[in-house]
C-alpha cells in the first residue's frame, strides 16, 4: 500500500521551482526577454491610445494587423488594473501564465491518473526547458494554459465549453491552434457531434477575422520570408535540439505500445506523433515551423509519461532520465545560456541615434527594430519589423532582411539608395549569429558609435551569446567612398 503524500506541499514546491526558472532571465537581464515582446508592446500600447485594436498597423509602409487580438487586451486590462507600464508587463506576464501550465497540467492528470502521477506532470512542467525557452514572448502560453483543461472537457462531456474555448483560442495564437488542431480530430474522429462542435466554432472565429479585415488578411504576405530569417537566426543550437528530443520521444513511443496509456489521454498520443512527424520535415525544408514541435512534444510527452499504464522499472528509469535532462537544460539555460535578442545597453545605441541624426533610414535586426519604435520617434526610419510575415506595400522588408541574412543583395548600392539607408545598427546576437564583419569590412561603412560590455555568466563564453566581453555598434553608410 503506498504512503499517502503531501500534495500540496509538493505542488507549491514544484511551482517555486517553475517560477525561479521562467523569472530568473527577466531578473538577470532586467529587460523583455526573447524575440516578439516588443512587438506585442508597440501594438498594446496602440490599443490603449485608440481603445480599439488597429486594422492597419502603420509601420513599414502600413501592414493589416491581422495578429490575435486578445493578448492586447488582456495587457491593457492588467495595465489598468495595476498601473504596470508595457514594457513591464512585456517581461512577466507570458512566464506567468507558462507556470500556470504546471497546475492545469497536474488537473488533468490527476484526474485519469491519481495524484503522485500529477506531481511528476507537474514537476516535468516546472522544468521543461523547452517550454520555459517559449515562454517569454507568445501569446501561445494562453493555448498551453488551456488546453489541458479544453481536453479534460471534451472527456467530461462538457463538448460545448470545450468547443468554445479552444476556438478562442485562434484569438491568441494561429500556429498553436494549427498544430493542436489535426490530434484533435483524431481523437473526436468518432464523436461527431464534439467535432462539429470545435469545427463550427473555429469557423465563427475565421468569420470574424474576413468580416473585421476582409480582404486585408491575405494582403501582402511572405510567409517564407519569415521562416528563412528565423531559421537561420536557431541555427547555431537546433539541430543539437532535434536530435535531443528524438533520443527522448522515441523511447517514449515504445512504452506507450509496450504499457499501454489511459484511454481518456489519448489526444496527447497523437499530438506526439503529428508533431514527430512534423518535426521530422527538417530534413526536407523549415516550412513547418520544426523549431516550435520542440515545445508541443515536450507538452504532450510530460502527460503521457505521467499516464502510462504500467510504470515498471524500465518507465521509472526512463522517467528519471527525462527529468533529469530537462531539469539540467532549464537551470542551464535560465542561469547561463538563456539570453534576450536585446539587452538594456542597446538602448544606450537607440538614445544616440535618435539625437545623432534627423534623416536616414536605420537597418537592424527585426527585434532590434521594435525596440527602437518604441522607446524612439524614429518609427518611420526603421526598415525592419518582427511583423515579417506581412510587408506593407511601400515597405522594402524582404531586401532588408535578405542584406542581413546574407550580408549581401544585388545591386547593393540600389538598394541604398532606393531605401535612403545611412545606418546599420549590430548588437551581441547579430555577431553571434550572423556574419556582421563581412558588412563590417567594407570601406564604404564608418563605425560611429560602439559600446562594450561585459556580461559575466556561470561559464563564461560557452553556449549563451551574451555571456563575456559583448558589443553594440552603429555603422554609417558613406556613398562617397562605394
Amino acid at each position: 500500500m503506498q504512503k499517502k503524500i503531501n500534495a500540496k506541499k509538493f505542488l507549491i514546491l514544484i511551482l517555486l521551482i517553475g517560477l525561479m526558472l521562467r523569472f530568473a532571465p527577466v531578473y538577470l537581464f532586467d529587460t523583455q526577454i526573447s524575440y516578439d515582446a516588443p512587438y506585442h508592446q508597440r501594438i498594446a500600447e496602440k490599443v490603449f491610445e485608440t481603445k480599439s485594436i488597429p486594422k492597419i498597423d502603420e509601420s513599414l509602409g502600413g501592414r493589416a494587423n491581422i495578429y490575435p487580438p486578445l493578448y492586447s487586451v488582456f495587457q491593457n486590462i492588467i495595465h489598468y488594473t495595476t498601473g504596470f507600464n508595457f514594457f513591464f508587463l512585456g517581461m512577466i506576464l507570458l512566464p506567468f501564465i507558462s507556470l500556470l501550465t504546471v497546475l492545469t497540467v497536474f488537473v488533468f492528470v490527476r484526474k485519469y491518473s491519481g495524484e503522485r502521477k500529477a506531481l511528476i506532470a507537474a514537476f516535468l512542467t516546472a522544468v521543461s526547458s523547452s517550454l520555459i525557452a517559449y515562454a517569454f514572448d507568445s501569446p501561445e502560453n494562453f493555448v498551453f494554459f488551456f488546453l489541458p483543461i479544453i481536453i479534460l472537457f471534451f472527456n467530461e462531456k462538457k463538448s460545448k465549453l470545450g468547443a468554445l474555448i479552444y476556438s478562442a483560442g485562434l484569438m491568441w495564437n494561429y500556429l498553436i491552434i494549427i498544430a493542436s488542431f489535426v490530434p484533435l480530430i483524431f481523437y473526436l474522429r468518432k464523436k461527431i457531434k464534439e467535432l462539429v462542435y470545435v469545427v463550427s466554432g473555429l469557423i465563427l472565429v475565421v468569420i470574424y477575422y474576413f468580416v473585421f479585415h476582409g480582404e486585408s488578411f491575405f494582403y501582402s504576405h511572405d510567409i517564407n520570408l519569415a521562416i528563412d530569417f528565423i531559421s537561420l537566426s536557431f541555427k547555431p543550437a537546433f539541430f543539437i535540439s532535434v536530435l535531443i528530443t528524438y533520443v527522448l520521444i522515441i523511447p517514449l513511443i515504445y512504452f506507450i505500445y509496450k504499457n499501454g496509456i489511459e484511454k481518456k489521454v489519448n489526444y496527447w498520443k497523437y499530438f506526439i506523433f503529428v508533431s514527430l512527424i512534423a518535426l521530422t520535415t527538417i530534413f526536407l525544408t523549415p516550412f513547418l515551423r520544426v523549431w516550435e514541435q520542440i515545445k508541443f512534444l515536450s507538452l504532450s510527452s510530460i502527460i503521457v509519461i505521467s499516464s502510462i499504464k504500467l510504470f515498471d522499472k524500465k518507465m521509472k528509469i526512463y522517467t528519471g532520465i527525462y527529468a533529469l535532462v530537462l531539469l539540467c537544460s532549464a537551470v542551464f539555460m535560465s542561469f547561463q545560456g538563456f539570453y534576450p535578442s536585446t539587452q538594456k545597453q542597446d538602448f544606450y545605441s537607440m538614445e544616440f541615434l535618435e539625437e545623432f541624426t534627423e534623416k536616414g533610414s536605420i537597418l537592424a535586426e527585426p527585434s532590434f527594430s521594435e525596440h527602437i519604435r518604441n522607446s524612439t520617434e524614429l518609427d518611420k526610419r526603421v526598415l525592419t519589423s518582427l511583423y515579417f510575415e506581412n510587408a506593407g506595400k511601400n515597405s522594402f522588408l524582404k531586401e532588408s532582411l535578405t542584406y542581413l541574412t546574407f550580408q549581401e543583395i544585388e545591386n547593393e548600392k540600389e538598394f541604398f539608395e532606393k531605401t535612403n539607408l545611412e545606418f546599420i545598427v549590430f548588437n551581441f546576437e547579430d555577431k553571434a549569429v550572423r556574419n556582421t564583419e563581412k558588412i563590417a569590412s567594407q570601406n564604404y561603412f564608418d563605425k560611429i558609435y560602439s559600446i562594450k560590455y561585459r556580461k559575466n555568466c556561470l561559464i563564461k563564453n560557452s553556449v549563451s551569446f551574451a555571456c563575456g566581453l559583448n558589443e553594440t555598434e552603429i555603422l554609417k553608410y558613406n556613398e562617397n567612398k562605394q
